[in-house]
């Protein structure tokens, strides 16, 4: 049975919750940002990687409604593949914000092996935060990295990117945040090994994120 003490960090983090819902009631006046560039703008060629968009499907769009989104596959000269999946936000509110994969991935038949968060050096003593996840469905097997970004701050927690919308609203007059997803097969792979790919893939990436998020 958990003591009172344990019941502390969650009373607290409830609370930080309700008040910044409560707070974003009065962000109606915040302006919505564009990203500098579209998101389509980053490249189809990316290193070894050659990318070629994928359809989103209506219904999902109309879920997210992001200012802008792109989803790509990229593949290399040995045939592996990496998936980028981004959405943009340029105004949040209670009622729209990225959807956690936490939310959609079981609810399409998805289940976690793993989940965890890491930090990726990406050089120049920048880190990016992420969640690894490995998820398996019907035999497949597919791991997965995915992070919330504004400007070059990246977040790897729902509950801790909400509390920096209500800090960003009220301090920066802006409640902006890209979601990114990146995927890779797990199929007859160790988890270390498609890791590493998407660590590659970040690296290549990330100059091109810069490019497009607002500062």
């Amino acid at each position: 049975m958990m003591g009172a003490r344990g019941w502390i960090p969650a009373v607290v983090v409830a609370l930080l919750l309700s008040a910044a819902w409560a707070a974003t009631k009065d962000f109606e006046h915040i302006p919505e940002l564009k990203p500098l560039k579209p998101l389509s703008s980053i490249p189809k060629t990316i290193g070894p990687y050659s990318g070629r968009d994928v359809v989103v499907d209506p219904y999902v769009q109309k879920v997210l409604e992001p200012t802008d989104m792109l989803f790509r596959t990229y593949t290399d000269g040995s045939g592996a593949t990496v998936g980028l999946f981004m959405t943009y936000h340029g105004k949040q509110t209670s009622e729209f914000h990225p959807h956690s994969p936490k939310l959609c991935m079981p609810g399409s038949g998805w289940f976690a092996e793993e989940v965890v968060r890491e930090e990726v050096p990406v050089g120049d003593g920048r880190v990016v935060q992420v969640v690894r996840s490995v998820y398996e469905r019907s035999g497949e097997r597919k791991v997965f990295f995915y992070w919330f970004q504004t400007g070059r701050r990246t977040v790897a927690n729902e509950y801790l990117q909400k509390l920096w919308m209500v800090v960003d609203g009220l301090a920066r007059h802006r409640t902006d945040v890209a979601f990114i997803r990146l995927s890779t097969s797990g199929d007859g792979l160790g988890t270390e090994e498609a890791r590493a790919r998407l660590e590659d893939f970040l690296h290549l990436l990330l100059p091109h994120l810069d490019a497009v998020l607002p500062g």
